[in-house]
C-alpha cells in the first residue's frame, strides 16, 4: 500500500493542471483533408455519438456540483478544467462532422433498460439523492469519471482503427495527451477513497452497474449506441479493449467484483 508520503509525492497538481488547460484543437487538424479523402457513413455517425457523449460533460459537471462533491476544493478546481477540456473535444468533433456537411444530431428511439431508469431521473430528484449519500458521493464521482475516460478513450481507439485517416489519428493523439492528466488526478483520487470507505465501494459498485456508458450515452439512440459498442467493444480488437477496461476496474480498490459484470454490460 503507498504511504502518506509516496502519495504526496505523487500528488496531482491541480494549479498547474488549471494553467495548462488545452483549448481548441481545430488549428491542429487538417479539416480540408476531407475534401478528397471523406469519412464512410460509419465513422461519421460514430464521430456524432462522440460528440453527443463529450458534449454532455457540462450537464455532468452540472450533477456533479449541487452534490457534497462542491465541498471537495480540489476535486472541484479539477472538474471545471476537465469540463474546459472536454468541451473542446467536443468542438473537434463538431468542426469534423461541418468538414462533411453532417449535423450532430442523433435520431431514432432510445434505449430503455430498467438498470439505467435511475439516471432518467430528473436534475433535482438526483441531487437529492446523491445529497443524502454524503461525502461517499465524491467517491462514486471520481471512480465513474475515472471508467468513463476508459470506455471513452477505447472508444476514440475504435475511430482511429475504423477510420484510417490521418486526420483522426492526429485527433485520437490529441484525446491521449488529454485524457493522460484526466486518468492521473481521478485515478488517485478514486483509489484513495475507495480504499478509505466501505460504504464508498458499495455505493460506487452499485453506480457503476446502473450507469449508461460511456456517461451521456442515455441521450444515444438505441442503433447509435449499438454502434458504438460493436465497434470499440467488438472483434479481435474489441475484445482486447474490453479486457482492458474490466482489467482497471478490477485493480480498483474493492471493484473486482464489479469488472466482470460492468463489462458484460458494455456488449448488452
Amino acid at each position: 500500500m503507498m504511504t502518506r508520503t509516496q502519495t504526496q509525492e505523487r500528488a496531482f497538481d491541480v494549479r498547474a493542471f488549471a494553467r495548462d488547460a488545452r483549448g481548441s484543437h481545430r488549428d491542429a487538424l487538417d479539416l480540408d483533408a476531407f475534401a478528397g479523402s471523406p469519412l464512410d457513413d460509419v465513422a461519421l455517425r460514430l464521430v456524432a455519438v462522440l460528440h453527443t457523449v463529450e458534449a454532455a460533460t457540462m450537464e455532468r459537471l452540472r450533477d456533479m456540483l449541487v452534490t457534497a462533491t462542491h465541498k471537495d476544493a480540489r476535486m472541484t478546481a479539477f472538474l471545471v478544467t476537465w469540463a474546459y477540456e472536454r468541451f473542446w473535444i467536443a468542438d473537434a468533433l463538431r468542426a469534423i462532422l461541418d468538414a462533411h456537411g453532417r449535423t450532430t444530431e442523433l435520431h431514432g428511439r432510445p434505449r430503455l433498460r430498467l438498470r439505467e431508469l435511475p439516471e432518467r431521473r430528473g436534475p433535482i430528484r438526483r441531487a437529492l439523492i446523491a445529497n443524502v449519500t454524503g461525502a461517499d458521493v465524491v467517491a462514486v464521482h471520481a471512480t465513474a469519471g475515472l471508467v468513463d475516460e476508459w470506455i471513452v478513450g477505447e472508444a476514440f481507439g475504435a475511430l482511429r482503427r475504423h477510420a484510417r485517416h490521418a486526420t483522426i489519428d492526429v485527433l485520437a493523439q490529441i484525446v491521449d495527451e488529454v485524457q493522460a492528466r484526466h486518468l492521473d488526478f481521478l485515478g488517485q483520487e478514486a483509489e484513495r477513497l475507495l480504499a478509505e470507505s466501505p460504504r464508498a465501494r458499495r455505493l460506487t459498485s452499485r453506480a457503476l452497474l446502473g450507469t449508461a456508458w460511456p456517461i451521456g450515452a442515455l441521450h444515444v439512440p438505441a442503433k447509435a449506441r449499438h454502434l458504438l459498442e460493436r465497434l470499440t467493444f467488438v472483434g479481435a480488437q474489441g475484445r482486447l479493449a474490453l479486457g482492458r477496461v474490466r482489467d482497471n476496474v478490477a485493480a480498483l480498490p474493492g471493484m473486482d467484483a464489479t469488472a466482470a459484470r460492468l463489462a458484460a454490460r458494455l456488449v448488452a
